[in-house]
């Protein structure tokens, strides 16, 4: 197996695994969910991401840059639609979460916009 391959996968699995902690620990200390939102909502992990891209080379970092704007900017639609609805309950919030999820990604590969 690739050594890159390998060190992404383990990368990745400790920022999950961090995110979990936090999240598991939120009662006691909800300071450390906030950073990491603040930390995930920053554009950390976007270069971790890049390098990982570039490393395919040039166009494909830029290919990834260009899908990385549409599903961010879905995001934050997704992140402000939460705060419309956030009183109507937990199931309501995800739900929408949900639906907004399934659609884009109907959207996006219905229309293969992954070829552009």
């Amino acid at each position: 197996m690739n050594i890159v391959l390998i060190r992404d996968i383990v990368i990745s699995g400790f920022l999950g695994g961090i995110f979990s902690y936090f999240a598991s620990i939120y009662n006691s200390n909800p300071e450390y969910l906030k950073i990491t939102a603040y930390l995930w909502g920053l554009p950390l992990l976007y270069f971790i991401l890049l390098n990982i891209s570039w490393n395919a080379g040039e166009n494909a970092m830029l290919d990834f840059n260009k899908h990385a704007i549409i599903g961010t900017i879905i995001t934050m639609i997704a992140m402000f639609s939460t705060y419309l609805v956030y009183n109507m309950g937990n199931y309501i919030v995800i739900g929408l979460q949900f639906v907004v999820l399934v659609t884009s990604i109907f959207v996006y590969m219905s229309n293969e916009l992954y070829k552009y």
